[in-house]
């Protein structure tokens, strides 16, 4: 109008709008509290009162952490038969055409992101006609809700969205903004990710003429006046939805436009989802009462390269042959080249078929020939490979099973696989599971082995007989046994050969263990090629340093790992011959990936068991944005499918489904599961052609490979294993006291662990007891990594709607669920140095004597790389088992310490009442000293001064102190002289008096504390009377209103040490505590005596064991210097006085932590660091490099003698001999290397070492064994 007059046309006077946008917003104020408005805002708050799921719609990325909000947009072209057939649909259904279009967007929704519970928002007008003038934010957002579970037909659907929309738009009025307030950022982030634009041009007010009409596909002219305006958009202004779809209607067209956030979506993803969406419409008008389900998404150009081109995999291979004749064909061709590397040993391809050969013939007359199974239950040795191949040259097929299984499981195996042989050698004899199959032993059978026939035998087996049975996890409960036939490894064998460049000069790693397919797979790719297979033990294929030295030793080329071996790994750099490496088992993180491109050719490798080993392949140049497991290897076929078998598009995540060569043959056993998991392959026109449900949630990448998202059952990858948690479960549920049980993986990467869920059926269930049990319980069913690391004890499971667990509710594990403990330092150099060990491993601090590996977050890899930590820092070799089998750390160190002495001691007996009482070597040696140096003086006494405040039941305290005497044996005894020789005796608790000294009648001056308290520790004893322990108290008076006491303790050290005061107070304070109560101390009884201890000690410390620790010591010892010559102030004095002085200093705490962090990275104790210091402090000091220095050990080495008093402690002599080349880090390693050679020799005591080393005595120092350094304390 406007414009009119402008340009002198005609034109009505523009009529003024009788109402404002200010009255507007009043009148929407006042609404609010009208009956009406309540009753809306009770609607929609009820409406939104549930959470709203977030679409998992298919990105190209992620979603960020801080979002641009930018967004970007894309026109469409809508063709005119469905755009026209819509309008007629929604006329034959009475129903608006925006019900229908929204009905579709909403099934757009549902196929591509695959949820049944949809949520979009509409923005309508927001005003009435009487506003039609007005300028003003109006408009406001309706949420609109639905269900599609998509097996619904469109017509169906359609009339529930009608619904929905309608009961929406009867609410209109409620503002957006209030339906939301108080919302919490995850449901309010659900509400707005989508929205839906209807916008219509067709009528404008009561004009007579069209306005708009259609500008090209995608664009409409407004018709002003005289003139033509097109109207430009501006639609990148920033947004929240991560995607929106406005459908513009005008007279004489219609199209769409996508706003979509650039975060989130590239432009090519969108155009291809605009031709989805138009498939999308024409499968609904051409059929409208199909299921949702069957609508169609997929352009024909888009299916063609999906089925066709990407899958276009043939290639011509060996077929009818079997696999070990490629392996005659190689030994034929180069029958001197090295096939198999063992420690020293190799073995020709010609020597090495000839012993299959061999064993093969002997297998014939056992009766083995096509389809028969044979077990190999073999360790890592070069009788495995023979084995296997000789197994597959008489015609059978071989069933692995692991000597580390359980026996259970191993019986389960043998009797499910109905094996006619069972192959073993010495190794493995002794463990050999029940079964009814004629047992093979390799070792003791080799005279007869050798005997037989070496040329190859007749060939019986064809390639569709069965190579191998494989047994992975089971969901119900038992493992499954998947049949391979030899084409699928004949066909793997040729892609190998293709694609990984393998040749004679070649050397391959045999990692995996044998009962995984990943073993066949490196045999393969070593003997197609004529390479060298590199077996090694399984210490030195524990990951970390072992795995890395067995490579680079070895000189590896080719070697497939589990992405979590990488971690733990050095970089490529230092592994110079490796040029291939393949990952395989589980996905492997980007960054860990990237960085081995730098050095080698890097393969991500995907394949299930039930697709012969590998179906995909990608060759990964660190260039990528996504490791994908790449695009099918040769003559095999991917599909990514739906639940209705259809191939769903680039981008839209679905079931992997692999067909061709590789398929296996099914499960033994078990046609019900076979069907189920291996259907009629609908894209092949051979119609015996199966496909394998992988269970695996991937989606196609538009450069057509395939990216794993994760598992669509309960099956789980930790560190490469493949654990069916049903299987877990079902083995938890055989504990009495556990109702039910859920079993599902947490976490990523190192940090991925098993966690069980469990609803028990007693009380006390959070109790570490049960924890425990449920920890040791299944590992008589199932391998340690089926083990849960965590247990969550919960009192019900949290279930859906229809009834089953709902895992994603499940709570996550917190610090209840795991075993709550006192912190107790540990007590023993071993206990210290493993402590460091864990800390490394577990990457935490504070490590306690009783903490549990795996509550503390450990689990089998962490296992493998502590097993590997403990070779090196004590030169032991442990099975990861016994990690499993010793969780604690106190128990573990005790495993430690017998694997490295060689010897399982006796137990401590108690001694019968009348048998005479020995004397250890300690306190022998101590009696002697006493009576050499003339009595009389308190150098050994041990005393103590407490200081109590508060009100003191003095009945209570001589109670408590006569009740620790008459508790600990060692407090009464004495030690009386008997024709020069020492006897221990034992004094009655009523020799024992605890006097009180009431000292609040005198003046300060008089009290004389400190002097009282001196007297009282340097009062000596006389050992060949007693008592050897006494106790008095101070009455002092009271302070700030308090009463004050002072409790004087002293004993002799013949009968204790620093161990046995806190052994003491503790006991001590529980039976004050008890005592003033009225009550008896509840406290458990003692194992033993300390004089069943040195019974205990002369019994066995003698003979071989005394001459093997003294041979030990005497070695170590030999030559070492009489005296250190430090530089005194004063000449050492004809006869030692004892008199000394202490000097307390303090490190600062970032000095502490530095050295602590120093001595962890070095694998070593805090106190190895200090001990290397000192050695060099006192070299300095004395010009000498042969350095001794004498330390104390507790001595404790077995747990009954934990809670005892009396005179463990042990001396050990530390010598360093110094080298004035070495760095500090190679004298720390010479450190280390002399005190667990100490500690691993500690029983001697010192006092018995000195009697037989004999030394020149001197009254103006000790013995010269640990030097005049002083003692370094640990």
């Amino acid at each position: 109008m406007l414009y009119r007059e402008e340009t002198n046309g005609s034109s009505k006077p523009v009529p003024i709008p009788t109402r404002t946008y200010d009255r507007f917003i009043r009148e929407q104020i006042d609404w609010r509290e009208t009956p009406a408005g309540e009753c809306q805002g009770l609607f929609w708050k009820e409406t939104l009162s549930e959470q709203f799921p977030l679409l998992d719609l298919p990105t190209d990325r992620p979603h960020r952490v801080a979002p641009s909000f930018k967004t970007e947009y894309l026109p469409f072209a809508i063709p005119v038969a469905p755009r026209k057939s819509m309008r007629s649909l929604a006329r034959d259904a009475n129903v608006r055409p925006l019900v229908l279009w929204l009905s579709a967007w909403f099934v757009f929704l549902h196929r591509m992101g695959g949820q049944s519970d949809l949520v979009t928002t509409l923005p309508v007008a927001g005003r009435g006609r009487e506003y039609d003038g007005v300028l003003g934010f109006f408009v406001n957002n309706l949420p609109i809700r639905v269900q599609c579970l998509g097996e619904e037909r469109f017509q169906t659907f359609s009339k529930h969205v009608a619904d929905a929309l309608e009961t929406a738009l009867a609410h209109q009025d409620w503002p957006f903004s209030l339906m939301t307030r108080g919302m919490d950022i995850s449901t309010f982030s659900s509400l707005s990710q989508t929205g839906f634009a209807w916008q219509n041009f067709n009528r404008f007010g009561k004009r007579r003429s069209v306005l708009v009409t259609a500008s090209g596909e995608t664009g409409e002219i407004w018709h002003v006046g005289g003139m033509e305006w097109e109207l430009i958009r501006h639609w990148h202004q920033s947004q929240e939805p991560d995607i929106q779809l406005h459908l513009m209607n005008l007279p004489d067209n219609q199209y769409g436009i996508w706003r979509y956030a650039s975060d989130l979506f590239d432009r090519s993803t969108i155009e291809r989802w605009s031709g989805h969406f138009v498939r999308l419409l024409e499968g609904i008008v051409a059929e409208p009462t199909a299921k949702i389900s069957r609508l169609p998404l997929l352009t024909e150009a888009e299916k063609q390269r999906i089925l066709v081109e990407w899958n276009d995999t043939k290639v011509p291979y060996p077929q009818g042959k079997c696999v070990h004749e490629l392996f005659e064909d190689r030994a034929a061709k180069t029958p001197d080249a090295v096939a198999l590397v063992f420690e020293d040993l190799e073995v020709s391809y010609g020597e090495l078929n000839a012993r299959a050969n061999r064993l093969a013939h002997r297998l014939r007359t056992l009766g083995v020939g096509p389809e028969a199974l044979v077990g190999l239950f073999v360790e890592r040795s070069v009788e495995m490979i023979v084995g296997l191949l000789a197994i597959l040259k008489a015609g059978g097929a071989y069933v692995p099973l692991d000597p580390e299984y359980p026996k259970d499981r191993l019986a389960f195996m043998a009797e499910d696989a109905g094996l006619k042989v069972l192959l073993c050698h010495g190794a493995t004899r002794d463990r050999l599971p029940e079964c009814p199959a004629r047992i093979l032993d390799m070792d003791t059978e080799a005279a007869a082995i050798a005997g037989e026939n070496p040329d190859n035998p007749a060939q019986l087996a064809t390639s569709d007989n069965l190579a191998y049975v494989i047994y992975t996890s089971g969901s119900t409960g038992k493992p499954k046994g998947v049949m391979i036939e030899h084409e699928g490894l004949i066909n793997l064998a040729m892609a190998q050969a293709h694609i990984f460049h393998v040749d004679p000069s070649s050397r391959v790693l045999q990692f995996a263990s044998i009962s995984f397919d990943a073993a066949i797979w490196e045999i393969l790719m070593a003997f197609q090629a004529g390479a060298a297979l590199c077996l090694a033990d399984k210490a030195s294929l524990l990951l970390g340093a072992a795995l890395r030295d067995t490579l680079i030793r070895r000189a590896i080329t080719h070697v497939t790992l589990p992405p979590s071996a990488l971690t733990v790994l050095s970089t490529a750099e230092e592994i110079p011959a490796l040029s291939t490496l393949i990952t395989a088992g589980e996905a492997c993180p980007i960054a860990v990936a990237r960085e081995w491109t730098r050095k080698a050719r890097y393969f991500n490798a995907y394949g299930p068991t039930e697709t012969t080993v590998c179906a995909s392949i990608l060759a990964f140049s660190g260039e990528d944005e996504t490791l994908s497991i790449g695009h099918p290897i040769a003559n095999i076929q991917t599909y990514i499918l739906d639940s209705n078998l259809q191939p769903l598009p680039i981008g839209v995540s679905g079931e992997l489904y692999i067909g061709g060569a590789g398929v296996a043959r099914g499960y033994l056993n078990r046609p019900d599961l076979t069907a189920e998991r291996f259907i009629p392959d609908p894209f092949s026109n051979d119609p015996d052609a199966r496909l394998y449900r992988t269970g695996d949630l991937c989606r196609w990448l538009p450069d057509g490979t395939i990216e794993y998202l994760g598992r669509i059952d309960t099956q789980v990858k930790i560190r490469g294993f493949r654990i069916e948690c049903g299987e877990v479960e079902n083995a938890l549920l055989v504990h009495p006291n556990v109702r039910e049980a859920v079993v599902d993986a947490r976490g990523e990467g190192l940090e991925k662990q098993l966690v069980a869920w469990v609803v028990g059926d007693v009380g006390g269930i959070h109790e570490s007891p049960l924890r425990d049990a449920l920890r040791t319980h299944p590992r008589g069913m199932l391998p340690d990594w089926m083990v849960p690391s965590v247990f969550v004890f919960v009192e019900s499971l949290p279930l859906t709607p229809s009834g089953k667990i709902d895992r994603k509710a499940l709570p996550a594990p917190d610090a209840s669920d795991f075993s709550a403990r006192e912190f107790v330092a540990p007590a023993t150099p071993t206990e210290e140095l493993l402590a460091n060990l864990w800390a490394a491993v577990l990457k935490r601090e504070g490590i306690g004597r009783f903490d549990n590996f795996f509550d503390l977050g450990g689990h089998s890899l962490l296992a493998t790389q502590l097993v590997s930590r403990i070779r090196d820092g004590f030169q032991v070799e442990l099975p990861v088992r016994a990690v499993f089998e010793h969780p604690e750390l106190s128990a573990l160190a005790e495993a430690i310490s017998s694997s490295g002495a060689g010897k399982r001691l006796p137990p401590i007996e108690p001694q019968p009442v009348d048998a005479p009482k020995a004397l250890s070597f300690a306190q022998q040696r101590l009696w002697f000293l006493d009576r050499y140096e003339g009595g009389g003086t308190a150098t050994y006494n041990i005393p103590i001064a407490l200081r109590l405040s508060g009100d003191l039941d003095v009945d209570a305290l001589r109670a408590s102190l006569s009740w620790m005497v008459e508790r600990h044996e060692a407090l009464r005894t004495y030690f009386p002289n008997t024709e020069g020789e020492a006897r221990a005796e034992m004094l009655s608790v009523s020799a024992f008096e605890f006097p009180i000294h009431d000292l609040r009648h005198l003046p300060p001056k008089e009290k004389k504390l400190q002097q009282r308290v001196d007297e009282h520790a340097m009062a000596p004893f006389d050992l060949g009377r007693g008592p050897l322990f006494r106790a008095e108290i101070l009455r002092l008076g009271e302070h700030h209103g308090r009463a004050v006491h002072v409790l004087l303790l002293n004993m002799h050290h013949i009968i204790g040490d620093g161990w046995s005061l806190r052994v003491f107070v503790r006991e001590w304070k529980e039976a004050y505590g008890a005592f003033s109560r009225g009550e008896t101390p509840n406290v458990p009884p003692l194992p033993c005596q300390y004089s069943d201890y040195a019974a205990w000690q002369r019994q066995w410390l003698r003979d071989e064991v005394l001459e093997e620790q003294f041979a030990y010591w005497k070695d170590n010892l030999a030559g070492i210097p009489e005296l250190l010559e430090l530089p005194t102030d004063h000449p050492r004095p004809a006869q030692q006085s004892y008199r000394g002085a202490h000097r307390f200093q303090t490190l600062p705490c970032d000095v502490t932590a530095a050295i602590e962090a120093f001595s962890r990275e070095q694998g070593v104790t805090l106190f190895m660091t200090l001990l290397a210091a000192f050695d060099v402090l006192l070299a300095r000091y004395s010009g000498q490099d042969d350095i001794c220095v004498g330390s104390p050990i507790a001595n404790r080495t077995r747990t009954d003698m934990e809670g005892l008093i009396g005179f463990f402690v042990n001396t050990l002599v530390l010598r360093a001999r110094l080298n004035p080349d070495w760095s500090f880090r190679e004298l720390l390693g010479e450190v280390r290397r002399v005190c667990l050679g100490a500690y691993a020799h500690q029983d001697i005591p010192f006092e018995a070492l000195v009697e037989r080393l004999n030394p020149a005595r001197s009254l103006s120092h000790g013995p010269p064994v640990p030097g005049h350094a002083g003692i370094a304390e640990q």
